[in-house]
């Protein structure tokens, strides 16, 4: 089962923003300046668009190996930039 981050029970939010430290954020004080040419987004945002594996019970689940999945398509002002990226490599 898949769940968005901001569905996520508190403990469980504040587990991903502690243990996910490259997330693009403005507020992760471990962000890589200049990794990503994408402009860094709130932590509120990143759990909008990243799912999380939950168990029956709604909770993390934290034995599978593809914790979460983040939807980089779903920030308007990335868009055009992941078209031009995806397009000089041949992807779309």
């Amino acid at each position: 089962m898949k769940k968005r981050g901001n569905k996520l029970h508190p403990d469980d939010k504040a587990h991903v923003l502690s243990a996910y430290v490259y997330r693009n954020t403005r507020e992760n004080p471990f962000r890589l300046e200049g990794g990503s040419s994408l402009a860094p987004i709130s932590d509120r945002k990143w759990l909008e668009i990243t799912d999380f594996a939950v168990r029956d019970n709604g909770r993390l689940n934290r034995r599978v190996k593809e914790l979460c999945c983040t939807h980089y398509d779903e920030v308007p002002e990335w868009q055009a930039q992941i078209e031009r990226w995806a397009k000089n490599r041949k992807i779309l």
